[in-house]
C-alpha cells in the first residue's frame, strides 16, 4: 500500500525541500504564486523516474498535470493569475526520491522554439460491430454475423493546448468546421489486424510499461466507434497510461432514438467483452488489467465479470455511472470472482441520463446517488454529484469531462485506496459506508 506524507512549506519564494516515499504520495499544501512567476518541481538528481504530479488551486480544482512520458522530469507551470496551489506528487518508483519545490520570478518569453501541434496516442481496439467497408475502415450500427471480433490500431491526435478532461472537436460556434489536429481530438487512422497481431501488439506495449498493464475502456450507449477510440485516446493521454490503451466497441446505434437497440446489443457483447479480457491475460501476457466502463457499457462488463474464469488479471475496474437496474447490480455483483478488484463505482444524483433512464425502465439505476446510492460489499461506492460537469450539458460523462475525476482515476489506478485519495470524505449511507467526491466548494 502506497505511504502519504505531507510535506513541510516554508513562506514562498523559499524552496520546498521534499523525500518522495518508494510508492508513496506527497501532499504540499499551499504554495502561494503570483500571475506571471512559475511553480517548478525539480528532482534532486535528473535521471530518475518521472513521478506524476498534480497541482490544484485554492477552489481544489485540478489547474494542471506533468507529461510522465516525455522531459527530464522537471516540471513547470505559470498560472495565469495569483493564486494558492496544493500539489499532490505520486512517485512510481521503488526508491526514495528528493524534490525540491520552487517559486521563480516571471521570464521573458521564449522565442523561436517551434514545438508540434499535437500528440500522437497509438489506440487498439477489439470490436463485435460489423464492419461496413474496409477502406476507408468503418464500422457499422449493428453486430457482426455471430459477433464476430475484429481487431485493429489506430492513432490518434491530441492538441498540444489540450485541456486535461475535455475532448477537443469543432464548433460551429468557433467558425470550425472540419476536425483540426492541431486543436482537435482527431481519429487519423485506423487498421484493422486479426486476433494474433493484435495480441503480439498488446504484449509488446504491456512489456514496456512498469506494470506490464493495459486499460481498457468499454463506452456507452450512443456511442459512435470514432467516439469511442477519441475517447479511449483522451483517457490514456490526461491519465498518463503507459501501457497499451484499448476500445472495446460494441455495436451501439449512436443515437438517442436507438436506446432499446443498444440495450439488446450491449448485453449480447457480454460474452465477447469476456473473451477480450481472457486473451489479454493468458494468451498476450498483461499481468494488470484496468478496466473503466461507463454507462449502458457497464451492463456488458457485469456480464463478462460474471462468467470470467477466477486467474485472470484484472485488477483495478471503474463502473462509471452505470445503467443497469440497481438491485439486478446488487445480486450480479455476488458473482464476481474473488481474485479481481478493487471496484470503484462512481455515481452521481444529478446525472439527468439516468434519471431518464430510470423514468424509462421504473427501476433506479446502479449509477444514481443521493440516500438510496448502490453500497454492495467489495465495492468501493463514490458519490462524485459535487463534480462540475456544466459543460456536458447531461452530467453523465463526468468521468472524463472533469479533470477532478481523473485524477482520482489515476490515484485509484495507481493502487492507491479511496481513504488514500485527493478529494474524498467518508459518509454513511442505510446501506453501509461509501465516500464523497467535493473537488471544489462553489
Amino acid at each position: 500500500m502506497a505511504s502519504t506524507t505531507t510535506a513541510s512549506q516554508g513562506p514562498t519564494p523559499d524552496p520546498i525541500q521534499l523525500t518522495l516515499p518508494a510508492f508513496g504520495v506527497v501532499r504540499i499544501p499551499v504554495v502561494n504564486v503570483r500571475a506571471g512567476e512559475t511553480v517548478t518541481v525539480r528532482p534532486v538528481r535528473l535521471g530518475e523516474l518521472i513521478p506524476a504530479i498534480f497541482v490544484y488551486d485554492e477552489s481544489h480544482a485540478l489547474v494542471a498535470k506533468n507529461d510522465e512520458m516525455h522531459g527530464d522530469g522537471v516540471f513547470e507551470w505559470t498560472p495565469p493569475r495569483d493564486t494558492s496551489l496544493q500539489i499532490v506528487i505520486y512517485s512510481n518508483s521503488d526508491q526514495p526520491l528528493d524534490y525540491a519545490i520552487a517559486v521563480l520570478p516571471p521570464a521573458p518569453t521564449r522565442a523561436g522554439i517551434q514545438l508540434p501541434s499535437h500528440a500522437v496516442v497509438r489506440v487498439l481496439f477489439a470490436s463485435d460491430r460489423r464492419v461496413d467497408t474496409r477502406r476507408p475502415l468503418a464500422f457499422a450500427r449493428e453486430a457482426a454475423d455471430g459477433n464476430h471480433l475484429s481487431y485493429g490500431t489506430c492513432f490518434v491526435s491530441v492538441p498540444r493546448d489540450h485541456r486535461m478532461g475535455e475532448l477537443e472537436g469543432p464548433s460551429i460556434w468557433r467558425l470550425e468546421f472540419r476536425a483540426d489536429p492541431q486543436h482537435h481530438v482527431v481519429v487519423l487512422s485506423k487498421e484493422l489486424t486479426d486476433q494474433s497481431r493484435f495480441l503480439d501488439d498488446v504484449r509488446q506495449l504491456a512489456q514496456r510499461s512498469d506494470k506490464h498493464d493495459a486499460l481498457v475502456f468499454v463506452h456507452g450507449f450512443n456511442v459512435e466507434f470514432d467516439d469511442a477510440v477519441r475517447r479511449v485516446a483522451q483517457l490514456a493521454y490526461d491519465l498518463g497510461f503507459k501501457g497499451p490503451a484499448i476500445a472495446f466497441s460494441w455495436p451501439s446505434q449512436g443515437t438517442l432514438a436507438g436506446y432499446n437497440r443498444d440495450a439488446r446489443n450491449v448485453e449480447l457483447s457480454a460474452d465477447s467483452l469476456r473473451m477480450v479480457l481472457s486473451d489479454l491475460s493468458r494468451t498476450a501476457g498483461v499481468e494488470h488489467i484496468h478496466v473503466i466502463a461507463h454507462s449502458m457499457g457497464n451492463r456488458a462488463l457485469v456480464g463478462a465479470l460474471c462468467k470470467l474464469e477466477s486467474d485472470v488479471a484484472i485488477r483495478q475496474i471503474a463502473l462509471i455511472a452505470p445503467d443497469i437496474d440497481a438491485e439486478l447490480f446488487r445480486r450480479l455483483a455476488r458473482a464476481f470472482p474473488s481474485g479481481i478488484g478493487p471496484i470503484t463505482l462512481y455515481a452521481s444524483s444529478r446525472d439527468a441520463a439516468l434519471v431518464a433512464a430510470q423514468t424509462f425502465a421504473g427501476y433506479p439505476r446502479a449509477g444514481q446517488g443521493g440516500p438510496d446510492i448502490v453500497v454492495t460489499p467489495g465495492i468501493d461506492t463514490v458519490d462524485a454529484s459535487a463534480v462540475d460537469t456544466s459543460l456536458t450539458g447531461l452530467r453523465h460523462s463526468y468521468y472524463a469531462d472533469a479533470s477532478q475525476m481523473l485524477s482520482d482515476l489515476f490515484a485509484f489506478f495507481q493502487g492507491n485506496p479511496a481513504s488514500k485519495r485527493f478529494g474524498l470524505r467518508a459518509a454513511q449511507g442505510k446501506d453501509g459506508p461509501y465516500w464523497v467526491f467535493a473537488p471544489a466548494a462553489r
